[in-house]
């Protein structure tokens, strides 16, 4: 809502306003996470508050990119955008039952046959399978590709042979984390960051400044001290990977919502 109104204030429109707060509202997982690791930090208090914050933040990309989804439609009012939500909303619900069955159902029995169990390589090209199944059934009933690979990926995190699967993508993990970020920094224009500069810093500022307050605030009136509460808000100060995501689906998804100049800001 601050990011919204921050955007309207300097002459966005009130749909833009929207899907500038969205994007700047959630946080990167990846990046926090691997800090908290490397400091040893993720049994703290510090490091469960923002583990819980992050968790619900991925959570809530689903309806966020519904609602900017709904936001591209010219025609759109807030009745439509409520009945296309809860449509979307429907769908979503009936993929991610039907991924249900099948993670309860089908990949046990497929993964207990002898032949899974002698091959782990066969376990994570299942995993793969079914992540990638669920993406095109999502992009078929005209929801985000995002969206279903993010339900399989909840369905596989539950499965009994999560921990197997984790372990040997691990060594993969960093890798994919690097190829997302490299994508997303060739979006960058060097020209136009060296001419809007000043721009880029002050919104970075504003940015920083504002969600470790709001974050600090917001912390302090479930923790007793402050140090726990500034060290979530600031360990959870940047953007996250699925605001790039939710940008390139209000930018070039179909939505249309955010303009060129913004996107690229």
């Amino acid at each position: 809502l601050l990011g919204a109104g921050a955007a309207r204030l300097v002459g966005l429109s009130n749909a833009e306003s929207v899907a500038v707060g969205a994007v700047v509202a959630l946080s990167s997982t990846a990046c926090v996470l691997r800090v908290l690791a490397d400091r040893a930090e993720m049994d703290s208090v510090t490091g469960r508050t923002c583990l819980g914050v992050l968790l619900l933040q991925d959570m809530a990309v689903v309806p966020l990119v519904l609602l900017v989804t709904m936001l591209g439609d010219e025609d759109a009012t807030v009745g439509r955008i409520v009945v296309g939500m809860g449509t979307s909303a429907l769908l979503i619900l009936c993929l991610a039952g039907g991924m249900y069955l099948v993670s309860a159902y089908v990949l046990p029995r497929i993964m207990r046959d002898p032949t899974m169990l002698r091959n782990r390589e066969l376990a994570i090209l299942l995993s793969m399978v079914l992540a990638l199944g669920s993406a095109w059934v999502a992009h078929e009933l005209s929801l985000s590709p995002a969206i279903g690979a993010f339900i399989a990926g909840i369905l596989l995190a539950e499965s009994p042979f999560a921990v197997q699967v984790r372990a040997d993508v691990g060594a993969l993990r960093a890798l994919f984390v690097t190829l997302f970020f490299a994508s997303v920094g060739m979006l960058g224009d060097v020209a136009w960051i060296i001419e809007n500069w000043i721009l880029i810093a002050a919104t970075v500022s504003v940015i920083i400044v504002g969600k470790t307050l709001v974050t600090t605030l917001v912390v302090r009136l479930f923790m007793p001290r402050i140090r726990h509460a500034a060290g979530a808000g600031l360990s959870l100060a940047q953007v996250g990977e699925f605001s790039f995501v939710l940008a390139q689906v209000a930018f070039a998804g179909g939505a249309g919502v955010l303009g060129e100049h913004t996107f690229k800001l």
